[in-house]
């Protein structure tokens, strides 16, 4: 409710949330936003607004799609719809009321632990660990994922990517622990090891999403 009071103070018009994620396969999570905020919510169909967007770029920078705007409206498509409940706003309207007063009051709080935590961190920037994204200004990196590949013919799919003027391969390394599920488990370090066989002037972009990252970084596994 915040930031699309913000926004109207602001005199800016704001008048639907799309909703992206996790949060978009739950209907409770997405009524109560309708009606925290008095807007209708919208879902994509394709709810995966960090792959959707890196597709629409890809798009463009391919010459599929002339522009960003066209290829939005061409790849982005509406799924449903929810509308906010006119009751539940006026009880959220009430609750917000009382928001405000207690935001305002933590204000100086926040700012304080704020200053005590020194601001923002450096920590884990491509600078600190020497990567350099091998591109001049301007340039366009597309990262091919393998995890939409053919994994029976790993290799090959890897080659397909050079022979299409890939420079950077995206691996996704999940260990089925960090996301609890028996479908997160995907490449471990002797696979990634293979990839990196395959060719020396690839660039292997891995994505980890595991619970100890110590376990699989090192000597005879995966090398940053």
């Amino acid at each position: 409710r915040a930031p699309t009071a913000a926004l109207s103070a602001a005199g800016l018009s704001c008048d639907e949330i799309v909703r992206a994620g996790g949060p978009a396969r739950s209907p409770l999570w997405l009524q109560m936003h309708a009606d925290a905020t008095g807007r209708p919510v919208v879902v994509c169909e394709n709810s995966d607004a960090p792959l959707l967007g890196c597709a629409v770029l890809a798009s463009v920078a391919c010459g599929v799609h002339r522009d960003v705007a066209t290829a939005v409206g061409e790849m982005v498509r509406t799924a449903r719809r929810v509308e906010p409940n006119g009751e539940m706003v006026d009880k959220y309207t009430e609750v917000y009321s009382v928001y405000r007063k207690l935001s305002s009051s933590l204000r100086g709080v926040s700012s304080a632990i704020s200053e005590l935590r020194g601001g923002g961190s450096s920590f884990g920037s491509q600078q600190e660990f020497g990567v350099s994204d091998s591109a001049d200004d301007g340039d366009v990196i597309i990262s091919p994922s393998l995890l939409a590949s053919d994994w029976s013919n790993i290799k090959g799919e890897i080659q397909r990517c050079m022979e299409a003027k890939a420079k950077w391969i995206h691996v996704d390394v999940f260990d089925g622990v960090f996301l609890n599920s028996p479908l997160a488990f995907t490449f471990g370090p002797q696979m990634v090891q293979a990839m990196r066989r395959c060719s020396d002037d690839i660039i292997l972009d891995v994505h980890m999403c595991v619970v100890d990252p110590r376990r699989f970084v090192g000597e005879g596994m995966i090398s940053i």
